[in-house]
């Protein structure tokens, strides 16, 4: 550890300043882990991803963490193959927030993108919230191009542990690829984690979409539980066009 220490502006003291270098371990985050993943999201969250962990042991998405020296995770991320046939989606990328702006997002990113590389897949997406300016920068920064944006919401967990419904009409989220690869095409998404064993075809939060965007764009249920039971879908009119299944529960 390299440590300096200089004399206040104010006159009134010193003030030590000190450069700490850390040796970090990027790989698969375990099950074992998420007791100390409490930073990076609510119970209801650290339920999706230990859901998203076992679509890991199938090989449907990869999810890794980035350890410091007593091995907690302090960024996790993860890059799921299902939505689409040449790429790979970026998601849930979290960093431990006193280690924000220290190279770690760069770091998760690029472990992400080899991975990707590694299944013989061509680019990357992902998205984000599109008031969140800094993440603009981040991602231009990393090579990524904007090409267009969607209305999206999820789940919100309050304090009391009740969970709010999706304000759609809050959240325009930009997708993002690398390499300014065409647009494949504007969809609208919902997330969303039904509990085991729960097929409800979700047309409560089909219709509302709907009443969003019309008739212009089809409506895609991104990240769920369980896949709607077909005969349901077919009954009640509930059109969703992809789905993009964990197995958490809220």
């Amino acid at each position: 550890m390299d440590q300096r220490r200089g004399n206040r502006s104010d006159g009134s003291g010193t003030v030590e300043h000190a450069e700490v270098t850390l040796s970090l371990v990027v790989r698969d985050l375990s099950m074992d882990d998420l007791n100390d993943c409490g930073w990076a999201g609510g119970p209801s969250h650290l339920a999706a991803v230990a859901g998203e962990l076992e679509r890991a042991e199938a090989g449907e998405v990869d999810y890794l963490a980035i350890g410091a020296p007593s091995g907690a995770p302090v960024a996790i991320g993860g890059v799921d193959f299902t939505p689409f046939a040449d790429a790979g989606y970026l998601w849930q990328l979290a960093v431990h927030p006193i280690l924000r702006r220290c190279g770690l997002g760069t770091l998760l990113v690029g472990a992400l993108e080899d991975r990707i590389r590694s299944r013989g897949r061509s680019r990357a997406e992902l998205r984000y919230e599109e008031h969140e300016t800094g993440n603009r920068a981040f991602y231009e920064r990393l090579g990524y191009t904007a090409y267009g944006t969607v209305p999206d919401g999820w789940d919100q967990q309050r304090p009391d542990g009740e969970t709010d419904s999706p304000d759609f009409s809050q959240r325009a989220i930009d997708w993002w690829n690398a390499g300014g690869i065409p647009m494949i095409g504007y969809h609208i998404g919902a997330d969303t984690y039904a509990g085991d064993g729960n097929y409800d075809p979700l047309t409560s939060m089909y219709n509302e979409m709907r009443g969003i965007v019309g008739d212009t764009m089809p409506i895609a249920l991104h990240e769920n539980g369980p896949i709607p039971d077909p005969d349901r879908l077919r009954s009640t009119g509930t059109g969703w066009v992809l789905f993009n299944t964990g197995t958490a529960t809220t």
